[in-house]
């Protein structure tokens, strides 16, 4: 069975065409400039730290060596890379921190509509293919995401999460090894993109995986294979957040950032911040042809339809995830407090997305003519609103010597760093303080060697955060 259906001509010419749109949605990228986001200097910082990583063979990665202003930063052990470590690996391309990450960003991007086409052809003819596509495109959020909040993880999920329900359906039809291999691996990069998304978005691919259920084996097989090979990553995220300040932060500071339902309808685009209540600086709406085309699903639901069962998977994930976006949901998160980890109620708009994608192409589906206007009018809207607030280009060597954390709120700082006490060390180069003579002989990312000679006690000073897994040795001997 082929993974594009028979008329292979139409397909091709559709992925043509959502590429060009695609790449005019991202136009912004061709500039020689960065595009300036609440987290874009971050990610960046992250990137040019995980290559210090890779050039020491520091595997797996846990540990920026530059950031926290030299004394290192466990920012790897818990937060998500596998954007960071794509766009590492286009840099080897010879090109900048800067380049690398545009690119990484908008291929996910392109990629994430042209997966879409392929997983809606497993149930529409060629034109709803092609307009829930082009509903994928034109959404909001994932444009906020880009031009405002600057995450790649999100943008790298949103493209992988249709890829993997088509592998899903594919290998339920079909189940071959190739198929198998796929689904895990694509399962597998998921699980690495983006922890918040990863935590709120697997349990609808299993239960995608569950109605199209073949056997036993194919249903959990993937799961199990992809969550034991991300266990690097993952148990040290669950163990090991109490050493850190993760701990200690307010576990109910998200009941002040629920968005109203009146923002998810419209609010305006901007570039400020998530505050409490809703005077929010940037855009939380889904987007108003967007909102036509759900609503319109409703209405033209046909009780005989051969795809009911999956209307109602996509049409219950956009019910459920509205209400858990607005306040009037707020008993159920205390209720369930391991939903407070999501920090802000309006990241589940990404799934609101997801799903006005399939309803909407559903709609084109029942009524070409009012699906057509709606998605092309989707495309127009987003076009006139989303756009980048500016732009920055440093060379690479400023993301070397990035000083902060990359995390806006220090949550993975190690318990034992005492900010205030170590400051005075902030502006320094030495790295170590106290020695009459010191004489480095290697430090990289997960190892510091190095010989000190005094002549009295001295108290002898590593500028290094510690953190489990540090190892004292001097002279030889474990200290």
């Amino acid at each position: 069975m082929p993974l594009l259906p028979a008329n292979l001509k139409k397909d091709f010419l559709a992925l043509i065409l959502l590429t060009v749109i695609g790449l005019i949605f991202i136009r912004f990228f061709f500039l020689p400039t960065f595009p300036s986001t609440h987290d874009g200097q971050n990610h960046l910082a992250r990137l040019a730290n995980l290559d210090l990583a890779f050039r020491d063979r520091h595997f797996p990665f846990r540990w920026a060596t530059n950031l926290n202003h030299g004394f290192g930063y466990p920012v790897f052990n818990f937060n998500y890379y596998l954007p960071e470590f794509i766009s590492l690996t286009v840099s080897k391309a010879n090109l900048s921190f800067e380049t690398s990450l545009k690119i990484m960003i908008g291929t996910a991007y392109v990629f994430g509509s042209l997966f879409w086409y392929l997983f809606l052809r497993q149930y529409f003819k060629f034109l709803p293919s092609f307009c829930g596509s082009l509903f994928s495109l034109s959404a909001i959020y994932p444009l906020v995401i880009i031009w405002v909040r600057g995450s790649p993880g999100e943008t790298l999920a949103l493209a992988l999460f249709p890829l993997i329900l088509f592998f899903i359906k594919k290998l339920s039809q079909q189940p071959t090894r190739l198929l198998f291999f796929l689904t895990t691996v694509s399962l597998f990069l998921f699980l690495l993109a983006h922890n918040i998304t990863v935590l709120f978005g697997l349990p609808l691919i299993f239960i995608f995986s569950l109605i199209q259920r073949r056997s036993w084996f194919i249903t959990f097989a993937p799961f199990i294979l992809s969550l034991g090979m991300s266990l690097f990553f993952w148990l040290p995220v669950v163990l090991e957040k109490q050493f850190t300040y993760l701990k200690y932060f307010d576990s109910a500071g998200y009941l002040v950032h629920f968005p109203s339902f009146m923002q998810l309808i419209y609010s305006q685009w901007g570039f400020g911040y998530s505050v409490p209540g809703t005077a929010d600086g940037f855009s939380f709406q889904l987007g108003p042809f967007h909102w036509l085309a759900v609503i319109a699903s409703f209405f033209y639901l046909k009780k005989k339809t051969s795809i009911k069962r999956i209307w109602l998977f996509f049409a219950l994930i956009f019910l459920v995830y509205l209400f858990l976006s607005l306040p009037i949901s707020g008993l159920i998160w205390r209720v369930l407090p391991f939903l407070n980890f999501i920090q802000y109620p309006w990241r589940l708009l990404l799934f609101l997305t997801l799903s006005s994608v399939w309803l909407g192409a559903f709609v084109v589906q029942q009524k070409p003519k009012l699906g057509l206007f709606l998605s092309l009018s989707a495309v127009i809207y987003a076009l006139i609103i989303a756009k980048p607030q500016g732009g920055f280009n440093w060379p690479d060597h400023y993301y070397y010597l990035f000083p902060f954390t990359s995390t806006v709120g220090q949550e993975a700082m190690p318990v034992w760093f005492d900010e205030a006490k170590n400051s005075r060390l902030f502006d320094s180069s030495d790295k170590v303080v106290g020695a009459v003579n010191f004489n480095l002989n290697l430090w990289k990312t997960q190892k510091h060697i190095y010989q000190v000679t005094v002549d009295k006690d001295t108290v002898v000073f590593e500028k290094t955060a510690y953190f489990p897994g540090w190892e004292l040795i001097i002279d030889g001997q474990p200290s």
